[in-house]
């Protein structure tokens, strides 16, 4: 199967062409050319083309060709986790206010572990090692020999593999200048053809650091996955926009609903959460005072 991208060579997709290069080792043909934009054309058979224009969901489609090699996760968890740091790594978790923080919650998300998820590298590091270096205050805490030891060693690590070598003397040196911050990649001059479905959408209006989200669980019955799908969607734009995000809960009347379902709204409380600050890296963790529930 011939997969060809087109890479933008003012901003490199450097997630997707580490993407593409790894599974160089499955597909029997993948090209890469650099032009204005990025984008992947897919033939989607009746449905027409389908064009990928985001580092983003190039990589996880590429990945999903070749599932044998578990860039994107091998269970439903990693596949949530990897998403997870594929949005950081693409938010304004590096801008230079926040680059410190930033550095501090990776350090102790690789405490103890060789990778960001599982046992092999995955999207999550290809991904965040494209951010790290593409950014000039990285190169200046390595060049001052201040970064955190974690972040330090497993950077180090994932720079040394040939397949990041290949990539890096791939690029053009305009393609390396430091990108511009914007919380959605290339949403502008998207090219022609079906676009691809299921992306987030733009917030007309809103500001950096003036974003104010919330998420009530509304405990009406049994929480499901679209408690989840709701929660991590303002945790997204709260990262993407660097404002706040807000989680508030409501007494809950049991009585206009059926007895066993209030009775396991607590319950499912106790269980959802913890997932979700496992899930979004959420420190301090979730603490719930069990006495009120």
């Amino acid at each position: 199967m011939a997969v060809k991208i087109r890479a933008c060579s003012k901003n490199a997709p450097i997630g997707a062409l580490l993407t593409a290069q790894f599974a160089r080792e499955k597909l029997d043909v993948i090209e890469v050319e650099w032009g204005n934009t990025t984008c992947l054309e897919v033939d989607g058979g009746q449905d027409g083309n389908v064009t990928f224009n985001t580092g983003a969901a190039i990589s996880r489609y590429v990945a999903r060709l070749v599932p044998s090699l578990g860039l994107y996760g091998s269970t439903a968890l990693q596949r949530t986790e990897v998403d997870h740091w594929i949005t950081f790594a693409l938010g304004s978790s590096f801008c230079e206010r926040r680059f410190k923080d930033t550095l501090g919650l990776l350090d102790g998300a690789l405490s103890g572990v060789t990778y960001l998820v599982g046992s092999t590298v995955t999207l999550a590091d290809l991904h965040v090692w494209g951010t790290l270096f593409v950014s000039e205050r990285w190169r200046s805490v390595l060049d001052r020999h201040e970064g955190p030891v974690n972040v330090v060693r497993w950077y180090t690590l994932l720079s040394s593999d040939e397949r990041f070598r290949r990539v890096v003397e791939s690029i053009p040196t305009s393609a390396l200048t430091k990108p511009t911050s914007q919380p959605f990649e290339n949403s502008d001059h998207l090219p022609t053809g079906r676009k691809e479905e299921g992306k987030f959408v733009e917030l007309p209006g809103a500001q950096k650091g003036k974003l104010v989200v919330r998420f009530p669980p509304e405990a009406s019955g049994y929480l499901h996955i679209g408690h989840a799908k709701a929660a991590l969607l303002n945790q997204y734009y709260q990262v993407a926009f660097d404002g706040k995000l807000i989680l508030r809960f409501d007494d809950t009347n049991p009585s206009p609903f059926r007895c066993h379902g209030a009775t396991y709204v607590p319950i499912c409380l106790l269980l959802f959460l913890p997932a979700l600050a496992r899930i979004c890296r959420l420190l301090p963790a979730i603490s719930l005072s069990l006495s009120r529930l």
